[in-house]
């Protein structure tokens, strides 16, 4: 089980096993590289993280915001996932930030075994996935500026 879970990616992976806590957060709408999106899911406790998209159906304006109680090094994998992703990494303070690591058309997987496991390399608080080719045709790249509301 793990999440867009077994984190939509199918599953989730961070500093010391996995975030802790659960997040006050009430997000309806992220904009990201000037234009807004509506979240279609929200993930801010254990349950949330771990699912993510797993076994949910992904279109074209699915988006899913995972918000974590700190910064951390969080990896993400795409087992039971139905549809590539992209997978945006953000740095945030409050209701505004800005991308730090995109991964693009990450590809779904069916046997635990064979799972990539994608990895940013660098620390944020929250990851937006999407249906794959978001970031691209939205220029998101790192550095793109977010603001959440």
């Amino acid at each position: 089980m793990a999440a867009v879970a077994i984190l939509s990616l199918a599953l989730l992976l961070s500093p010391a096993g996995g975030p802790s806590g659960v997040v006050t957060a009430d997000f309806k709408s992220v904009t990201i590289g000037g234009r807004t999106f509506g979240v279609t899911y929200l993930a801010t406790n254990q349950t949330e993280w771990t699912r993510g998209l797993m076994d949910r159906r992904i279109l074209p304006n699915t988006i899913e915001l995972f918000v974590f109680p700190r910064p951390g090094d969080y990896s993400f994998w795409m087992y039971g996932v139905n549809s590539s992703l992209d997978i945006i990494w953000i740095s945030s303070s409050g209701d505004s930030g800005s991308v730090v690591y995109v991964v693009h058309d990450a590809q779904p997987c069916g046997f635990e075994l064979f799972c990539t496991n994608y990895d940013p390399g660098t620390s944020a608080n929250m990851v937006l996935e999407a249906q794959g080719g978001f970031a691209s045709s939205n220029d998101i790249v790192a550095g793109t500026m977010v603001s959440l509301s």
